[in-house]
């Protein structure tokens, strides 16, 4: 009976280290993936910021153009009527 319990206690060892061993395995392969999808992450918000900055230039171009065909009644540049 001892040498059932002895195997048996070894048995749930070696089915203890090997589950330690393979979670381990899944850690890091989820902190690799996630920084996989950190770094896209990073990559795609600024490409995003690159082309809000783009849009806003466009606008302000877009804005200064319309403008300068307001007629002056319209214009707030300080000129009273």
């Amino acid at each position: 009976a001892a040498g059932n319990a002895v195997k048996r206690a070894a048995d749930n060892l070696v089915k203890a280290a090997q589950k330690a061993a393979f979670d381990a395995q899944d850690d890091q392969a989820v902190v690799v993936k996630s920084k996989m999808v950190g770094g896209i992450a990073q990559e795609e918000m600024l490409r995003k910021e690159r082309e809000l900055d783009e849009a806003r230039k466009k606008l302000a171009t877009i804005r200064q153009q319309q403008y300068k065909f307001l007629p002056s009644e319209l214009r707030e540049d300080g000129q009273e009527q």
